[in-house]
């Protein structure tokens, strides 16, 4: 005799399963039931995954109203981790290391949000599209030097890529267009202006 029972929540990107299983000889279940309780746990880790990702941008969302945002963000991350600002060449290691790549955008963009516009999940990576918004309010510390505050808006698209391991991030590599972003505070002419 076997019984199961599943019960599925996508929208709080859960997946439970409970299992019960009696048999003559012994025997969990059948080659077609192992694929499918396989297929089960290959959603379940891609849920968990993105739901762990996803966490990231919430937290940040709050920085300002969660004063732990930043240690509940590092524990998302593996002892082992890195993280990769692709654009800059940038390698930031371990839970420290995301916490300092984390801190360079809330600390000169304190009022910056990000939206998610496109999620892809596997059972061991994530792929997330999103837009940041923010306003330039302060100057913006560069090594050459501290660049002063134009008193602009900006939007920025980007990609993220996410790889786990054991429910932590080992690898996070972050894409986008730098020209844009150079552009949009004001470090060089935008495309189609007049230079001087």
């Amino acid at each position: 005799m076997y019984a199961a029972s599943i019960r599925v929540s996508f929208s709080r990107c859960r997946l439970e399963r409970n299992v019960v299983h009696a048999s003559k000889n012994g025997s969990l279940c059948n080659a077609r039931e192992k694929a499918w309780i396989r297929s089960m746990d290959t959603i379940m880790g891609a849920q968990e995954n993105l739901a762990l990702a996803r966490s990231l941008f919430d937290l940040s969302n709050n920085h300002q109203s969660d004063p732990a945002w930043l240690d509940k963000c590092r524990a998302a991350f593996a002892a082992d981790a890195e993280v990769i600002d692709v654009p800059s060449g940038a390698i930031f290691r371990g839970p420290d290391g995301y916490k300092r790549f984390a801190l360079f955008f809330v600390e000169n963009f304190p009022d910056s949000r990000v939206e998610l516009t496109k999620v892809f999940a596997t059972e061991d990576e994530v792929t997330l599209e999103c837009a940041v918004r923010w306003n330039d309010t302060g100057s913006l510390p560069l090594p050459a030097g501290a660049l002063q505050s134009r008193r602009r808006s900006g939007e920025l698209r980007y990609c993220l890529v996410f790889e786990f391991r054991n429910g932590k991030i080992v690898s996070l590599h972050s894409y986008y267009d730098m020209l844009t972003q150079m552009e949009q505070l004001g470090l060089v002419p935008a495309w189609g202006q007049a230079t001087e």
